[in-house]
């Protein structure tokens, strides 16, 4: 999709030698760049100028039987959600010229189609779920791939569940956008996934590695001399962000990095637009968060700690605790519920931010795909690409959408319940049922909790987040809520979502 100049999709090709390369770029002044390819002496790239976020599109490939050896799969067979390894689809979704832009808009409405097919079986997942390699622009990334829970979204959660692995072969170095993190789990992730590159004997050029896994390396082997104490004892994680502001502003003095790319792209609306690099937004960022930050961090530690020691309680407690225990611990929560809502919000947020984080890390396995990689994504500048723009490479491989989730009702719920929770990703569970529809919370967190109970998990969930909870937890949600009488039905969940019902059941 959108192969450009088609040097990536060349290399690709020469590397894969398919039976049949779809080139589906639109815009003729490619042609050029295209012809060598096609004209080449037994070809098998195949042009079609049509526009890759166009549904007729795929339609075509298959109805003109450019892939004939290409079977759609029956309707409710098992064969459905079996893995198709003789199609891979491969798109540009962070593409920049002259004549044409892929916003941010743009991008995420593909992305959503995409893992709306995977579930509805659509576009050439009809064929089998396939996998995906998507270039997309570096900023983007965060909707499938976060770094942090602060940037778990309903994109996210949608992909949790549509995927088997969601990893980043190739991007610019460090997370996009501004938010990060403490830098000590940044640290203990790296660690832990160079570890297991050493174990399996696998290596990244020099040039190719992020400075984190520099670090990493080096900090493996001081453990291994025992010249340093494991990554996770406290490190001053507080005060990370100023040790990095201070390398950014040396290097900035040293001109290691430009305010802007080399090119620059011109919009119609605002003219000449020139992108900041990565290094440089991120230095003023760190500069904004600098200028904000509260002297506080103790307090925050200490109000942490207090309630990670209270969740250790509960769990050595579980499952039966005794009547004077629960009081206990609901009393103890209620003291530090209160000590947190008397402080300042930015520092609430941050404090809320900081917990999450650490929690998501500790779940075994950890909450964020990006903690569950196997191997370091290889770094790239953004003057390697022509246009020069920072992109990030994609391998999305699907799987199957639970079943519990295929059916119209439980499917429609499932969209309605994250439409409605993530508005307010740093709310509580308990709090977002609370104002979803009268009488929810009361009446469905004692059934999600009693159906991951039987799962063999624990959870506090009428303080956790939205932002932190888990497929598990999702998917457990969504069967209490459409066991539960007093739900809305399909259509006024329809309707509330902006679907006209017609439209809804066209979709299932």
């Amino acid at each position: 999709m959108h192969p450009g100049r088609a040097l990536w999709s060349a290399k690709l090709h020469d590397r894969l030698q398919p039976r049949t390369h779809i080139l589906l770029e639109p815009d003729a002044q490619y042609t050029p760049s295209l012809a060598p390819l096609l004209e080449r002496r037994n070809s098998r790239y195949r042009h079609v100028a049509c526009s890759g976020f166009e549904t007729s599109s795929y339609e075509r490939i298959f109805d003109e039987g450019l892939l004939p050896e290409q079977r759609r799969r029956p309707p409710g067979s098992s064969h459905q959600d079996e893995v198709n390894p003789s199609l891979l689809f491969v798109a540009n979704l962070g593409h920049q010229s002259a004549k044409r832009t892929t916003s941010s808009s743009t991008s995420h409405a593909m992305i959503y189609r995409l893992m709306t097919a995977i579930r509805s079986h659509t576009l050439f997942h009809a064929y089998g779920l396939v996998r995906m390699l998507i270039w997309i622009a570096d900023g983007e990334k965060r909707m499938i791939l976060p770094r942090t829970v602060g940037d778990r979204r309903k994109y996210t959660v949608e992909a949790e569940f549509s995927l088997a692995q969601a990893l980043e072969v190739a991007g610019v170095e460090g997370g996009a956008g501004s938010s990060r993190r403490e830098r000590r789990l940044d640290l203990e992730s790296a660690v832990n996934v160079s570890r297991s590159m050493r174990e399996r004997g696998v290596t990244t050029p020099a040039h190719r590695k992020a400075q984190i896994t520099r670090e990493a390396e080096a900090r493996l082997d001081a453990q291994d001399s025992g010249d340093v104490p494991d990554v996770k004892q406290p490190s001053g994680e507080g005060r990370d962000w100023q040790h990095e502001l201070h390398e950014l502003e040396a290097r900035f003095r040293r001109r290691d990095f430009t305010k802007f790319v080399a090119s620059a792209s011109r919009d119609q609306h605002k003219g000449v637009v020139r992108e900041k690099t990565p290094a440089y937004a991120r230095l003023l960022a760190l500069r904004t968060f600098a200028r904000a930050q509260r002297k506080n961090q103790d307090q925050v530690e200490q109000m942490l700690e207090e309630g990670a020691a209270l969740d250790r309680r509960r769990s050595s407690l579980e499952p039966h605790p005794t009547p004077e225990q629960r009081e206990q611990l609901a009393t103890a929560t209620r003291t530090l519920a209160n000590q947190v809502a008397r402080l300042p919000e930015p520092v609430r947020a941050k404090m809320s931010l900081y917990r999450d984080d650490r929690q998501a890390f500790a779940t075994r396995p950890p909450l964020l795909s990006w903690d569950r990689r196997r191997d370091e994504p290889l770094v790239v500048q953004p003057d390697e690409f022509s246009p020069a723009h920072a992109l990030t490479l994609l391998d999305l491989r699907p799987k199957a959408f639970p079943s519990t989730l295929q059916s119209p009702e439980a499917s429609t719920s499932f969209e309605y319940l994250l439409s409605s929770l993530f508005l307010y990703p740093r709310r509580t569970l308990g709090e977002s049922l609370a104002t979803l529809a009268p009488g929810a919370a009361d009446a469905l967190l004692p059934q999600v909790t009693a159906q991951l109970q039987r799962r063999g998990e624990t959870a506090e969930l009428t303080s956790v987040t939205v932002r932190s909870l888990s497929p598990v937890m999702i998917e457990a949600l969504v069967g209490a809520w459409d066991a539960w009488p007093f739900r809305p039905s399909r259509v006024e969940m329809m309707t509330k979502m902006g679907v006209t019902p017609r439209e809804g059941y066209r979709r299932t």
